[in-house]
């Protein structure tokens, strides 16, 4: 506001000159009020010279929100966190050092920046290579947000001679950390140490895969145990554990262990896999790939397997148990001795694999000893084949037996399926070629369902013991029972149903494989009753090869 300078009134006794002053006045002041600042807004309210506080502060400001607004002190500290000074980066030829201090920062690069031998230069820093080694005060293990830990910086190398005790110190810590993934350097490790997932829960070993999976290529970990050598990798009453993307041989001489043992010691392992791996062995023929005796529940999917004793073993002793096991899309070749597959426990499903012939060219799959017989066992869509020898493809003995849509090719001296002992079976839709025998069975087969099948080029498609046969329940309730039986010429020959009937079949009906061209004459002797029939053979002395049919009710 302008300074304000009114005209005194002496007296009122002149009107003219008393209104003229009080006018002037009255101007003066509204020339002033016009030059102030309204506390309430009201217009003009803009400053037109400096304003001068003379050391006076103003308070009780806002923060600012927009650029053309005072800040306050408190958004000041919050900018500058409260420091004073400057805060000076100085370089030397390899290193950065921060000095003490805060606030405007001047940051110096040295001329040359160098890691591992890679330098910088004008800026630019072209294809590094980023590596070396530390010591135990200094190592830094560095862990993703997702637990994958990489072995190769806790010491497993190709070039170390025995990667076990630095592969387990890692495992022991990663299971303490609640488990993650271990991540296995490219090329071929070493290990005269068993490697120990026993008790381990959720910790998984990864390797990196080739171009072609095998020998050679991706992560290749050689165990050089000799015989009787511990496991080379163990998964003993382990939860959740897993292997994949790797190759695992043994090249020890005269091994007789498992590459993968997966069994129980005081808890079951269950929930295990192994993915995407190769298993073999190098120097020896004794070599079991994976052990899963009285191990709950395990998965092997999209492996190879070869030049081994047994691929996969089930079961070992009488009372062991393994269950709930998956075989999914493998391939077994070169197997040396024993079956590819050996005792499957209880619900074993095997599915979408190859079996191939042994090192001799022998047929070798899936096999349950009799002792140590299965408990539901599903084969689906499996092919065999690739031998030049005899064997069995499949040795059956247990209880529940699904085989359908599987490729049986063999030799001329090979068979399909060999049954003994085995009670409740579907075979159905297979395709079996060039076989000896496509099924035989022996022993107390009991509830067989046997149909849609295709037998080219076999020499005897279906076999069995005199009385034996299979059944299946066609669409109107009723039953239809079969089989085969040799019948030698005058000597009858009584033909057991596999199931009672409730009275004499409506249909029996024979088929007669004339093998001697001599056309001789068989005939069921005598009236069908409910438990089976009697066959006779009239002709030139010698054997014949029967098929009979027999239709009926059993309800």
């Amino acid at each position: 506001m302008s300074k304000i300078t009114l005209t005194d009134l002496a007296n009122l006794q002149n009107e003219t000159t008393t209104v003229n002053a009080i006018n002037a006045n009255n101007a003066i002041l509204e020339t002033a009020s016009t030059n102030t600042l309204s506390r309430d807004g009201t217009s003009p309210n803009q400053m037109g010279a400096v304003l001068d506080m003379n050391s006076n502060r103003i308070i009780n400001l806002p923060n600012a929100i927009n650029g053309s607004e005072p800040a306050t002190k408190a958004q000041l500290d919050a900018i500058g966190n409260g420091y004073l000074g400057n805060n000076v980066l100085l370089g030397t030829n390899n290193e950065i050092s921060i000095s003490s201090g805060g606030g405007t920062s001047t940051f110096s690069l040295p001329p040359n920046l160098t890691f591992t031998g890679k330098t910088i230069t004008g800026g630019t820093f072209a294809a590094p290579t980023l590596s070396g080694s530390s010591d135990a005060t200094t190592k830094k293990y560095i862990a993703d947000a997702v637990g994958i830990y990489n072995a190769s910086d806790y010491g497993v190398s190709a070039t170390n001679p025995d990667n076990g005790p630095a592969l387990n110190a890692l495992i022991a810590t990663v299971n303490a950390l609640s488990g993650g993934v271990i991540q296995l350097p490219y090329g071929v490790l070493t290990f005269s140490t068993p490697v120990n997932l026993n008790f381990c829960q959720d910790v998984v070993l990864r390797g990196k895969c080739g171009p072609q999976f095998g020998i050679g290529t991706g992560t290749m970990m050689i165990y050089s145990g000799v015989a009787g050598a511990l496991p080379f990798i163990q998964m003993n009453s382990a939860i959740a554990c897993k292997l994949e993307y790797l190759t695992l041989y043994s090249n020890g001489a005269g091994f007789d262990g498992y590459i993968v043992q997966c069994n129980a010691s005081s808890n079951n392992p269950t929930f295990c896999r192994l993915e995407y791996c190769g298993l073999g062995s190098l120097n020896s023929h004794l070599v079991v790939g994976v052990s899963l005796k009285n191990c709950e529940s395990f998965a092997i999917n999209r492996c190879n397997f070869g030049s081994l004793l047994q691929s996969v073993q089930g079961l070992v002793l009488v009372g062991d148990f393994s269950g709930n096991t998956e075989i999914k899309n493998c391939n077994f070749t070169n197997g040396f001795g024993g079956q590819y597959i050996y005792a499957p426990g209880t619900n074993w499903i095997i599915d979408n694999c190859v079996f191939e012939g042994s090192a001799a060219g022998t047929a070798i799959g899936v096999a349950s000893p009799l002792g140590l017989p299965f408990g539901n066992l599903t084969i689906t869509n499996c092919w065999c084949g690739d031998i030049t020898a005899g064997g069995n493809f499949f040795e059956f003995s247990g209880i529940s037996l699904t085989f359908t849509g599987n490729v049986v090719a063999g030799s001329a001296t090979s068979n399909g399926l060999v049954l003994n002992n085995v009670d409740s079976a579907v075979i159905k839709g297979n395709y079996l070629y060039g076989l000896n025998f496509g099924i035989a069975a022996s022993g107390t087969c009991t509830d067989f369902d046997v149909s849609g099948n295709t037998y080219n080029v076999v020499t005897t498609p279906l076999s069995g013991i005199p009385g034996y046969g299979q059944y299946h329940y066609l669409s109107n309730g009723m039953i239809m029972q079969y089989g085969s039986a040799t019948v030698t010429i005058g000597v009858p020959l009584a033909v057991t149903f596999p199931k009672v009937m409730t009275a004499a079949p409506v249909s029996v009906q024979l088929t007669q494989k004339d093998a001697t061209g001599t056309g001789n004459i068989v005939y069921v002797n005598g009236a069908p009753s409910t438990t089976g029939f009697t066959i006779s053979a009239l002709g030139t002395a010698g054997s014949e090869t029967v098929y009979w049919t027999a239709i009926g009710n059993v309800h």
